[in-house]
């Protein structure tokens, strides 16, 4: 028998314990009938490298807790390397989404960033073709049916929600939703254009009732000690720059809308409130440097301003003037 090797066609081997010396074969499935008990404990590790199969793993049953379950110690969950589409979900997704990331506790850090989801990559362009567009995240949804059930629905392609409910921080804490950051860093080197954000808003054909590129919503029914900024430009540039700084620009293109003119280049409106007390506040900054020129400038019938606003229309330097509330006598 020791030189004979086992085998048959048909029938059921049953035994409590095996132990196997060389390679188990098989040619069909591995079932585990005890669904209470019934696991296979690896202690060394499963290489399905030589796998010829379309699926390599396939969990088709139903779970209670989760189809796959990684614990323990492991510097890396799940590794995944060399494939063109490393992890591929379909299916219709429940409230916790398609992918869910709960983490709960935090990592031994004291300084540096924690970091739920990273995403790391070099970008490498050799072999790449024209026109190449290189993303970290993609998402492209879209919608082929009308929602008429219900109303006052909205899809989204990404949504952001941080919240802070404790309070009494040390100093200097302060929560983002978001940080976005382009940069450019190859002295001597030249780079066509460079974008913190770009939003783009279209409709393409049919009726949209309302149109915004970009709405910047604020609310505040609680105490700021210092000023409420809804948007804020801040540029502190020192490099060399040819044209001009602009700190907000509105620019137009192609064809006129439908009515031939575009309105107004700024907008100022107000609901349920007692409106904006000022249009422009022109302040100091701390180091003396005034925002908005000062001197008695503008003249008319021998009468001084107090100051002016400098319009500039196609390289033609205009000034409208100013006056303080102690200013009474002008004819203006």
């Amino acid at each position: 028998m020791a030189s004979r090797k086992f085998g048959w066609h048909s029938g059921t081997l049953t035994a409590q314990d095996g132990k196997f010396r060389g390679d188990l074969y098989v040619q069909d499935d591995i079932v585990f009938s005890d669904v209470s008990a019934g696991t296979l404990g690896v202690t060394g590790g499963i290489d399905m490298s030589n796998t010829t199969s379309a699926i390599g793993i396939d969990l088709g049953g139903t779970f209670s807790t989760a189809a796959i379950n990684v614990d323990g110690t492991a510097a890396k969950g799940i590794s995944i390397t060399g494939a063109t589409t490393a992890i591929y979900v379909t299916g219709a997704s429940a409230d916790d989404g398609a992918i869910y990331v709960g983490i709960t506790g935090r990592a031994d850090v004291t300084t540096g960033y924690e970091t739920f989801f990273k995403m790391e990559g070099n970008l490498d362009s050799t072999g790449s073709a024209g026109g190449v567009k290189t993303r970290g995240l993609h998402i492209n949804l879209s919608r082929s049916a009308a929602i008429v059930a219900n109303g006052d629905s909205r899809d989204q392609a990404l949504k952001i929600d941080i919240k802070d409910s404790v309070g009494d921080h040390t100093a200097g804490y302060f929560i983002r939703a978001m940080d976005v950051k382009s940069e450019f860093d190859a002295s001597g080197k030249t780079i066509t254009a460079l974008y913190g954000v770009n939003f783009t808003a279209e409709v393409d054909n049919g009726t949209a009732t309302d149109y915004m590129n970009a709405s910047f919503n604020s609310k505040c029914d609680g105490i700021v000690t210092n000023d409420l900024v809804n948007v804020r430009i801040y540029d502190e540039s020192q490099g060399s720059i040819t044209g001009d700084l602009i700190g907000l620009q509105f620019a137009t293109k192609n064809v006129a809308p439908a009515t031939g003119i575009r309105e107004h280049v700024m907008e100022v409106t107000c609901a349920d409130s007692t409106g904006w007390q000022n249009l422009f506040h022109f302040t100091d900054a701390a180091g003396g440097t005034t925002t908005c020129d000062t001197d008695a400038i503008c003249t008319a019938s021998s009468v001084d301003s107090d100051g002016a606003i400098r319009v500039d229309i196609a390289g033609t330097a205009y000034y409208i003037p100013v006056f303080n509330a102690a200013h009474t006598t002008n004819s203006w």
